[in-house]
């Protein structure tokens, strides 16, 4: 696609945004006070570029003042895939709990295109007759005091020193729910309640640092291939530390997360079918690693599916010890496989 017919789709979809943003901006021609929130790839223009960009575009908005309250245009701009740009923008409104609307997103080659489209977005989101263009235009002399309205007009920040957005502490219970091959020769069913705590990143990048750790509690039983005594019955009773240092994100509501785990318990082991039965209880470690796919579809709930392995770290081994020779029942494998389905409710 030409530059040329990339503007005129940008203009279309700006107009569009604007029938429903428009209504926000103050009808009394006074400019409104803006604010920023920018972030972008290596390279692209500065959170400074473009407020410059919106005000000459249109003269109704101006920079807020220092604890002037306003609404603010979050701005992002990351790479996509094929060696594309991906540009995003919406618009908060102040105060708690945080409301987010406008949302619009852009696809470019270059940040050229992206940043313009985005500031297009934002100048028609205050003014329907704003510039398709910009122009040079200076920034206007500082606000006087905001007066004390009952709504607050459009707010964008352009901070000089751009910072990153700020980590958020999160906190989840849930439950999982698949299968555990533990060498008895058929997959064990697998309950899995647990607690997390993550600090949830921004989303200036792909892949981010985004600490994780889950507590999760099972146990799971189930019955060894028959033998000439019979099968043994074991059962596992397991404490399961998961940590999971970073997440990539492949949209905006899915992300990839791989982990290592910890397990600590006891393997318990008694025969089935014999007279007077004995059980056995030893200590059982674990190692493992694990790959998660996240859904997010909604802030407060998440749903999952992951896989991976777990490495015991002895490998013990049972028998029947009838009036004859011993008879093997079973031993732990060198790594026990794992898949489960999941769902989170998401507070803080």
């Amino acid at each position: 696609m030409s530059r040329t017919r990339l503007l005129l789709s940008y203009v279309g979809l700006g107009l569009a945004a604007s029938l429903c943003l428009c209504g926000e901006a103050r009808a009394d021609g006074v400019a409104e006070p803006i604010r920023v929130e920018y972030h972008a790839v290596p390279m692209c223009e500065s959170g400074a570029d473009f407020l410059s960009a919106v005000l000459a575009r249109t003269s109704r908005v101006r920079r807020a003042a220092s604890g002037e309250r306003a609404r603010t245009f979050r701005v992002t701009i990351r790479d996509a895939e094929a060696g594309k740009l991906s540009g995003a923008f919406s618009i908060v409104e102040p105060g708690e709990p945080e409301e987010i609307s406008a949302e619009r997103t852009i696809i470019g080659e270059s940040c050229p295109e992206v940043f313009n489209a985005l500031s297009l977005f934002a100048a028609l989101s205050v003014d329907s007759e704003a510039l398709t263009t910009a122009t040079e235009s200076a920034d206007p002399a500082p606000a006087p005091p905001a007066p004390q309205a009952t709504r607050a007009a459009v707010r964008v920040s352009a901070p000089a020193a751009e910072a990153p957005e700020k980590t958020r502490f999160r906190a989840a219970v849930g439950v999982d729910l698949g299968a555990l091959n533990a060498g008895t020769g058929t997959a064990l069913l697998l309950i899995e309640p647990f607690l997390e705590a993550r600090m949830a990143p921004g989303r200036a990048s792909r892949v981010s640092l985004a600490p994780t750790l889950r507590l999760a509690f099972s146990a799971v039983g189930g019955n060894t291939p028959s033998t000439s005594d019979g099968p043994a019955h074991l059962h596992w009773t397991t404490l399961r530390l998961e940590g999971c240092p970073a997440e990539l994100d492949i949209s905006r509501s899915f992300v990839v997360r791989p982990c290592v785990a910890f397990a600590g318990g006891a393997l318990e082991a008694s025969g089935e079918t014999i007279a007077h039965p004995e059980s056995h209880t030893l200590s059982w470690l674990t190692v493992g690693a694990l790959l998660r796919l996240e859904w997010t579809p909604w802030r407060f709930l998440s749903f999952e599916a992951s896989a991976g392995v777990d490495a015991p770290l002895r490998r013990d081994a049972f028998y029947f010890e009838p009036f004859g020779p011993a008879t093997f029942a079973y031993q732990a494998p060198l790594a026990l496989g794992r898949a489960s389905f999941g769902v989170a409710l998401h507070f803080l």
